[in-house]
């Protein structure tokens, strides 16, 4: 039988709920510092993408809503495939331009973000504009990425930007 502090024996039954509550309060701390962490990046960069969780709503057909990467997965994949100063950046379903802006931080040739949404599109410029740091030229299409033409890209970033059907036309 499991024993509490003090060595008071718990039922089977209590230490499955202290195991399921203090989870529970675990992951509400970390979601509460994953969205604070955020909000302070943001004011270092100069730049405001934050959604709160649950309000990304589908937009159009074959849409996910939108969700912003985290800056962590950001920066992840920046150092795993690190960007050339002679690399086109494309973020495809650039939203409200956080990846767009980070990667900007960096020295290449340009940098573009394709959004579908009218309103997220002109919140990335606005990013794009006020943003800390910016070495490298953006430009935000507010276009559909399946009529975008991508071959002078080379360096394409997707971020769950839209569904299987979407995303198979944009490959092709």
């Amino acid at each position: 039988m499991p024993r509490f502090r003090y060595g008071a024996p718990l039922s089977v039954r209590a230490a499955r709920l202290i195991h399921r509550v203090l989870g529970a309060a675990r992951f509400r701390i970390r979601k509460a510092y994953v969205a604070a962490s955020s909000r302070v990046q943001e004011i270092w960069y100069g730049i405001d993408t934050y959604v709160p969780s649950g309000s990304n709503t589908p937009l159009f057909e074959d849409d996910v809503g939108y969700e912003p990467t985290k800056f962590a997965a950001i920066r992840t994949t920046m150092r795993l495939v690190p960007p050339r100063e002679d690399d086109v950046f494309y973020d495809v379903g650039c939203g409200e331009g956080r990846v767009l802006c980070l990667y900007a931080r960096r020295r290449l040739k340009r940098c573009v973000g394709v959004e579908r949404a009218t309103h997220l599109a002109a919140k990335a410029i606005q990013n794009a504009n006020r943003m800390r740091g910016r070495r490298t030229p953006i430009q935000v299409l507010n276009a559909d990425a399946t009529s975008v033409d991508f071959r002078e890209s080379t360096y394409l970033f997707f971020y769950n930007p839209f569904g299987e059907e979407t995303m198979r036309t944009v490959i092709e």
